[in-house]
């Protein structure tokens, strides 16, 4: 699988250069909506939330074609 997704808790642990290492890694990084929300602009735009974590693996389970590995 070439996409994947690491989850995060603590607010403050994400650096525009460690969201490009995982960027170049295929990794997606998951948080809380109020943790996300604590960044700024460009990093809240290249990470996702649990609620719409959830919505992509609902979709898995839809049929409908999504690849996500937990790690």
């Amino acid at each position: 699988m070439r996409d994947k997704h690491l989850f995060t808790l603590p607010p403050g642990d994400v650096t525009h250069p460690k969201l490009a290492q995982l960027d170049e890694l295929h990794i997606h990084l998951v948080m809380p909506k109020v943790v996300k929300e604590s960044y700024d602009d460009l990093i809240q735009g290249e990470t996702m939330t649990f609620s719409r974590f959830i919505e992509e693996v609902q979709g898995l389970q839809a049929g409908r074609p999504q690849s996500l590995t937990l790690l």
